[in-house]
């Protein structure tokens, strides 16, 4: 699967359980207003009570400068953090569907 492909399925995933959520497609071209690296997906359950942030990678991907930073800094502010790969899709389409109310980093 592709870093898009991830993408579409988690937003469509995300869109179908009720959350809300932010996606800037391409914000490497677009000016920056802030630090590098923000997360790739922000989504919050307003009956849920939850809150994520998602990066996805394709299987080889890696992190660019301040990604890292940025998830660690949502899970110390109790935020669900998810690196979503190819392995980890399913975790996290789970997670977004709350079949079985998983939590945490991921």
């Amino acid at each position: 699967m592709t870093e898009n492909d991830l993408l579409i399925g988690l937003l469509e995933a995300a869109q179908l359980s009720g959350w809300l959520c932010h996606h800037d497609r391409r914000s490497d071209l677009a000016r920056q207003q802030g630090q590098s690296g923000f997360p790739d997906i922000i989504a919050v359950h307003p009956t849920r009570g939850r809150i994520c942030a998602m990066e996805v990678k394709s299987e080889r991907g890696t992190f660019r400068p301040g990604q890292a930073d940025w998830l660690a800094a949502f899970l110390g502010a109790g935020v669900d953090t998810f690196v979503v790969r190819p392995d980890t899709y399913d975790e996290a389409i789970t997670y977004l569907l709350d079949r079985a109310h998983p939590s945490g980093t991921h």
